[in-house]
């Protein structure tokens, strides 16, 4: 790295490591952002921090990264290399971890695990911050009391997993018990997101053909797949599949996903034109039958004419 140091916390966004704060070689905690690309295997600097921090709990939603530390909330956003504040939390969070759901399977939330440092006795406190409103609530802290444990989310299901206790005797004599434990946290709404379904093909355009491919994507498993032309009846398909026989004029189609859950996502509705152009044979057998026809007319009004003289 660029700035050596320790106790900081990495993120990952589009392929790049951002290691943030820490502590330097003297103890004293430093403010760097720094950016590494493996791809090109160079470090950037990036805007620092605005107050240094150490041994906090950081996840990406979208292109922002969130540094969580006591009653701090820090926001990075990539894209700008910018900093905001976001709401504080509930609690002062220490020795936190956090992590952070998708919106895929359960609502896009940020889950910060740790204890509450506002006591004496720090009780253990699940603090769930919503990125989009910027607004805090609670949730069941951890079974097992323990401090240091790792966090990892998959399909949008939390695992805390190890961490250690520490106790002192009457002479202040240090006990560390240290735990293999894997906990399961089911977040807030598990089940109730419906698939993000997209039409792909067709688009906004006029299409020359009577058969027109329906591309679309899912975000999930879907256990079923259906469209509608025109408002018309729900025809179930596996996937991509065309539309066939379309009539000259506008229409328009929506794509209908259900997940394992039986939560039901609707595309937005696509309008498009089919124009099939008429064959050139259609278009040249009545031309030239008005000329035979005009022809055979000047021939009798000539000969006509010819029997008056």
């Amino acid at each position: 790295m660029l700035t050596p140091r320790y106790f900081f916390a990495t993120a990952v966004y589009q392929n790049k490591i951002y290691c943030i704060g820490g502590y330097t070689s003297n103890g004293t905690a430093t403010g760097a952002n720094e950016a590494y690309d493996p791809v090109t295997g160079t470090w950037a600097t990036k805007a620092s921090i605005p107050t240094a921090l150490s041994g906090y709990s950081s996840t990406v939603v979208d292109n922002k990264i969130y540094v969580i530390d006591s009653n701090l909330n820090q926001i990075y956003n990539s894209e700008t290399d910018t900093w905001s504040q976001g709401a504080s939390a509930p609690s002062r969070i220490g020795c936190s971890k956090a992590g952070a759901t998708n919106g895929v399977n359960a609502p896009k939330l940020i889950y910060v695990l740790g204890q509450d440092y506002s006591f004496s006795e720090p009780p253990y406190v699940n603090c769930v911050y919503d990125p989009a409103n910027d607004t805090w609530t609670t949730g069941a802290a951890v079974p097992t009391k323990r401090t240091g444990f790792g966090v990892a989310v998959v399909n949008d299901v939390l695992y805390a997993i190890g961490g250690s206790t520490e106790t002192f005797d009457m002479y202040w004599n240090s006990r560390i018990i240290m735990y293999a434990t894997n906990e399961m946290y089911t977040p807030f709404g598990y089940g109730t997101v419906p698939p993000n379904v997209q039409i792909v093909s067709p688009e906004n355009m006029t299409y020359e053909t009577s058969n027109v491919s329906l591309a679309l994507t899912v975000n999930k498993q879907a256990s079923w797949l259906g469209y509608s032309v025109d408002g018309g009846e729900t025809v179930t398909v596996a996937g991509n599949a065309t539309l066939g026989g379309l009539a000259n004029g506008v229409h328009n189609v929506t794509v209908y996903a259900k997940d394992t859950f039986g939560n039901t996502g609707v595309s937005e509705t696509v309008y498009f034109t089919v124009m099939v152009p008429f064959p050139a044979t259609m278009i040249i057998a009545p031309i030239a039958s008005m000329v035979v026809v005009g022809a055979a007319v000047v021939l009798y009004f000539r000969k006509r004419n010819g029997n008056k003289r």
